[in-house]
């Protein structure tokens, strides 16, 4: 892994050309939502009705399948109520308030006053409005998969998360690629990555992924079509935004096996 400093100037032309992840070390340390606890953001979100938000509910099991989002559980609950929540929970089950665009769930206000994160990137044009939220408890996680379009830009502003990426070809990887669930904008592997034991038993075990844990500051770059398993290590909150891309610039075959870390 290797360090360096660089130009906020510099970062955007580095993002859009880069064919491996990026990750950007306490860039947004200067950013003031970055010092907001989880309950000054629940205060800033909004919903109709009684306040209430939609979950995604799970247990971590070594099931044969990964936990599908089409197949968890789905339940309502008060957003200021949700650290209570996960204090009750068993060590294996898990919430997650994921793929919540801002410009629905956040005051107005902070989306016309709050600085973009991805303006310390090199990305001004990219506002709160671009942006998705993912507040989740220790454990919530996505399924493996690679988004078919743009490259991710994540910033990690509470809590640690870890991202297990592999190139778009890698061989041990993209055997297990499944087109059930169908979506038009993902593609997902059809192995369980909360169960080692699975993943051991699947062509994923002669990979060597890019295992990456984001702290609160740190942005991310997920270059297109890479393979992503994300999970919750704690409770916590992060923000990511699609970048469009040129597909004639964009570069699927990867050959260098590293990440370049970048201090902020």
């Amino acid at each position: 892994m290797s360090s360096v400093s660089i130009k906020i100037s510099d970062l955007k032309s580095l993002i859009l050309s880069s064919p491996q992840p990026l990750l950007i070390k306490n860039q947004l340390s200067n950013w003031t939502p970055l010092h907001w606890s989880l309950p000054v953001w629940f205060k800033l979100l909004e919903f109709s009705g009684n306040n209430s938000a939609v979950f995604r509910c799970g247990e971590n099991t070594c099931s044969k399948e990964p936990h599908w989002e089409s197949k968890c559980c789905y339940k309502n609950h008060l957003i200021e109520q949700f650290l209570h929540h996960v204090e009750e929970m068993s060590t294996n089950q898990w919430m997650y308030f994921d793929y919540k665009h801002v410009a629905e769930c956040l005051v107005e206000e902070v989306i016309e006053q709050v600085q973009s994160p991805w303006e310390l990137v090199g990305f001004p044009e990219r506002t709160l409005r671009d942006t998705t939220l993912w507040i989740g408890s220790k454990g919530a996680h996505t399924p493996c998969h690679y988004d078919t379009y743009g490259c991710n830009l994540v910033a990690q502003v509470i809590g640690r998360k870890q991202w297990i990426l592999f190139p778009p070809s890698d061989p041990g990887i993209v055997a297990t690629q499944t087109r059930v669930p169908y979506e038009e904008s993902s593609v997902y592997s059809g192995v369980n990555f909360v169960c080692g034991k699975r993943m051991q038993e699947s062509s994923v075990s002669s990979s060597t992924p890019y295992i990456i844990t984001l702290e609160p500051g740190d942005i991310l770059l997920v270059p297109h079509r890479w393979w992503h398993y994300v999970e919750h290590l704690s409770t916590g909150l992060s923000l990511n935004t699609w970048i469009p891309l040129n597909d004639k610039k964009v570069t699927s075959s990867v050959t260098e096996k590293r990440v370049h870390c970048l201090s902020g």
